[in-house]
């Protein structure tokens, strides 16, 4: 999981990258080097959901209360950028 953790973040960093190349300059090229990657991020995102699905949430549904799962999702929240 934290390797997926880690590709994903890899490819998020390239997304962002590929879309300003994209948008400063839209040519076919870049277009596609930006589709490329978003098609790379939607299948590790695809497959890392699948798998906390399968394992993670039938531990966490073992493990931890309501309460503690609401006070995770409010504190993963805070780090993303509210653009």
């Amino acid at each position: 999981m934290e390797g997926q953790h880690e590709n994903i973040e890899r490819l998020h960093t390239e997304a962002d990258g590929a879309t300003g190349a994209w948008r400063a300059n839209p040519t076919s090229e870049c277009r596609e080097a930006l589709a490329d990657v978003l098609g790379q991020l939607i299948h590790a995102l695809d497959e890392h959901m699948r798998l906390e699905e399968q394992r993670i949430l039938p531990l966490a549904e073992k493990h931890i209360t309501a309460a503690e799962w609401h006070a995770m999702a409010g504190e993963s929240g805070r780090k993303s950028p509210r653009r």
